[in-house]
């Protein structure tokens, strides 16, 4: 009997694919205790973080957040980057269990503290992440690591189904969970869990967020401390990147006042800097969701990273080199200016017009920059985080220099060079540099520099010579400006 009273939909979805989704699940799923279901709501979390929810079930095996996705076609990827292809069409995104991922333990923690929890002295549940490849047209050829908790509509009631109701209702040990996580659900835990999700302040997703003149719409990105949004102005249409540094309602003062010193910096380190090649920030906001700035936004444009596992295997010699000059050129550029990233890496690099001979590139996100400015005998040093891997994802950390994490080494043009060394490492060998932190410095260390030879059979000396010398592991031994770098470009 398919679920009708134990389904809470706290906003009718606007989306018939994603509506089509969660009927079918609603037809699959049993309608007795303790199951439970709250579809397409919204939580703010400790932090004031938006969290968008497209289904939390309630099973007799604990809690699931589950990600609808319902784009057809063949999919591949890894536990990093999916790629989706459909009738010639190619579009690359993180995969989306990472960001379900880190929702899952917000909810956890949220309910956690909840009345109804601790009045009924209960434990409870992991909430674990599942996708929910819901299109009849998908093909699924993730690799081993980028299968885990992803599935699609199976054969519900076969004993061989790997479907995503096979994974709601079978034992933890089917999932890959340990058992120490496992908190079974019975009738005196269930109530006690519908009334704490009820206490947490679930809510209809809310379409009408403003930012000054623009409506927020659906999240971008997000990151340590902010999150991304598509904003619309409301007369003129156009699209900007809004980045909001959230604070929950009754957040301390003092966190506050970090929060909006953190967005300030930001946006002073790349106030006033004109260049096609830098994202341009408009405006600083302080709005009742938390310090927001405004920052330019072209849809069309996409991640090098994407950009790379789209198009890196048709990419020629004369377009690798186009993409790498462009991007020593804007480097050149902000370090003219004392302006230094310190935290490059293609996830932090948009590729305008991918689909032209000759696209352009604009580096974002410099939360963890320097910029020096000089004022008369005055030395003016707008500082970025000291901590940059606490503003770095765990992929973007082997393009940065290995002073970058030393608080001990002032910041300078020798940290750019060296990520632009590792960017070139993949743009010619179709790799990151290394898998880890951890392997990037024995690699280093073995090569004294990132030895493109490992990788590509041919390659020329010139463009060995450019790669080893821009990423010695010593500083002292490194390509030390990007004027250096773009010579040895020269000979390539």
């Amino acid at each position: 009997m398919p679920m009708t009273s134990r389904w809470s939909a706290i906003t009718a979805s606007q989306f018939p694919w994603e509506r089509e989704a969660l009927d079918w699940l609603r037809e699959q799923l049993p309608d007795g205790e303790p199951w439970h279901v709250w579809s397409n709501f919204e939580f703010i979390d400790d932090e004031g973080r938006v969290n968008e929810v497209d289904a939390l079930v309630l099973s007799p095996l604990g809690l699931f957040l589950v990600e609808v996705k319902s784009r057809p076609g063949v999919l591949t990827g890894d536990a990093h980057t999916w790629i989706w292809t459909d009738n010639g069409r190619t579009v690359t995104d993180d995969n989306p269990l990472i960001l379900t991922n880190r929702k899952a333990k917000r909810l956890a923690s949220l309910l956690r503290r909840q009345s109804a929890i601790s009045k009924a002295r209960a434990r409870v549940p992991w909430v674990e992440p599942l996708v929910f490849l819901s299109a009849t047209r998908t093909t699924c050829r993730l690799d081993p690591s980028g299968l885990a908790r992803v599935h699609g509509r199976g054969q519900p009631g076969r004993p061989d189904d790997q479907g995503i109701i096979s994974a709601l209702t079978n034992p933890p040990a089917a999932l890959g969970m340990g058992t120490a996580r496992s908190v079974l659900v019975d009738r005196t835990l269930a109530p006690a869990i519908v009334k704490a999700v009820g206490e947490s302040g679930i809510r209809p997703s809310n379409r009408s967020r403003r930012v000054g003149d623009y409506e927020l719409k659906g999240i971008l990105a997000e990151g340590e401390g902010w999150q991304d949004f598509d904003g619309t102005h409301l007369s003129a249409g156009v699209h900007r990147r809004i980045r909001i540094y959230p604070f929950a309602s009754g957040t301390a003062e003092q966190v506050r006042a970090d929060l909006k010193k953190a967005a300030l910096r930001e946006f002073q380190v790349v106030e006033g800097i004109a260049h096609p090649g830098i994202v341009k920030v408009h405006d600083f906001k302080e709005t009742e969701l938390g310090p927001a700035l405004i920052f330019e936004l072209d849809p069309s444009a996409i991640r090098l990273d994407f950009f790379l596992r789209e198009r890196g295997t048709t990419l020629g010699v004369d377009l690798r080199l186009h993409v790498l000059r462009r991007l020593a050129e804007v480097l050149k550029y902000a370090h003219g200016r004392r302006l230094y990233h310190r935290a490059l890496a293609p996830q932090n690099i948009l590729v305008k017009g991918p689909e032209t001979a000759t696209p352009s590139l604009q580096v974002m996100n410099w939360q963890a920059a320097v910029r020096e400015a000089t004022t008369g005998a005055t030395l003016l040093r707008t500082l970025g985080t000291r901590h940059v891997e606490d503003y770095i994802e765990e992929p973007s950390q082997v393009y940065l220099a290995p002073e970058a994490l030393r608080p001990d080494i002032a910041a300078g043009p020798h940290m750019d060079v060296f990520s632009l060394g590792a960017i070139a490492y993949q743009l010619f060998t179709g790799q990151p540099p290394a898998a880890s932190r951890l392997e990037l410095a024995e690699r280093l260390r073995a090569g004294h520099g990132l030895r493109i030879s490992d990788a590509l059979d041919g390659a020329g000396q010139a463009l060995q010579d450019l790669v080893q010398s821009s990423t010695q592991p010593e500083v002292s031994s490194r390509i030390a400006t990007v004027d250096e770098f773009l010579e040895y470009l020269d000979l390539v």
